[in-house]
This record gives structure tokens, sequence and C-alpha cells, in this order.
């Protein structure tokens, strides 16, 4: 764990308290806080800390995450005549798209440790935050569908 981990956990019950990303610059050491994957329980990760190694990533998620999400991230279809996923892909034409917020690594690493493996707690999460980077990247690494024509901004 992180020294800074709760600081950053305090720093998002005040964000939350005090009226969101508005006033967080007035709260010493929130630099660039809104990208530092909050997730949408209001806990947040520590800076980013060192990459890992694909190969730690791929064993961690191998361990904690292909028992759902299978060992091809390709996750797993309803049941017919249902129609989508009970466990959504990870990667591969059905997964979220480069555009999309999973698509970011900070963004990713909060929800996956937030709310990972299934049933986990937020307040008791089970990966390290380096384990939840890591992950996170590997997730990321795996190839998706481009973003949409129509989703695409005009601004760059």
């Amino acid at each position: 764990m992180y020294a800074q981990e709760h600081e950053w956990e305090e720093l998002a019950r005040r964000w939350t308290r005090d009226g969101g990303p508005d006033r967080l610059h007035q709260v010493p050491g929130a630099r660039h806080a809104r990208e530092r994957a909050r997730c949408r329980h209001g806990l947040v990760l520590a800076a980013r800390p060192a990459i890992g190694t694909g190969q730690c990533a791929g064993q961690v998620y191998a361990k904690l995450c292909a028992s759902c999400h299978k060992d091809d991230g390709q996750g797993e279809r309803r049941a017919s005549p249902s129609i989508g996923y009970s466990i959504p892909p990870l990667w591969g034409d059905d997964s979220f798209n480069v555009a999309a917020g999973m698509a970011k690594t900070g963004y990713a690493a909060a929800y996956v440790r937030a709310n990972m493996p299934f049933g986990v707690q937020y307040r008791n999460p089970v990966l390290s935050v380096q384990q939840a980077w890591d992950v996170a990247a590997y997730m990321i690494s795996k190839p998706r569908p481009p973003t949409p024509p129509e989703a695409a901004s005009e601004l760059h």
C-alpha cells in the first residue's frame, strides 16, 4: 500500500463534500487530481506507480480476472435468446472502444481496484495499487475497436 493512498481517499471525500472539481484546486497536493483515476465510488488511486512488466500483469490477470473474463479476454455471452454479455469482454471486437473512459489507464485502474474481482468491496480492495495499474495497462494494450466516426471530436 502506498503512503499517498490515504491522502487521495481524503481528497475524494473533500471533493464530494466541497462541491466537486471546481474547488479541488484549493486542496494541497491536488495537482492533476481529475486525471488521477477517480472511480464512481469516490475512491481514488495514488499517483501512478512504476509501470510493471507485462509478465506480472499477465499473471495477476490469469489469477484474478481470467476466471470470469476468460483467458482471451472475451467475457461470457448471455444464454440465448438473450443478447449481449453477462461478463463483458475486455478486449476484441465487442469490447469498449479506444475512446471509452475504460480505455484510459488511470480510470481503468481505479475501477478495477475498487470493483474487481467480482464481489469485492471498494473499501477493502483485493488488488494493490500497483497490481491495478498493471492489469489496467495490460488490458488496454490489447486490440479493441477504434473510435466510431460519429463520436470523434472535431477538436484535436
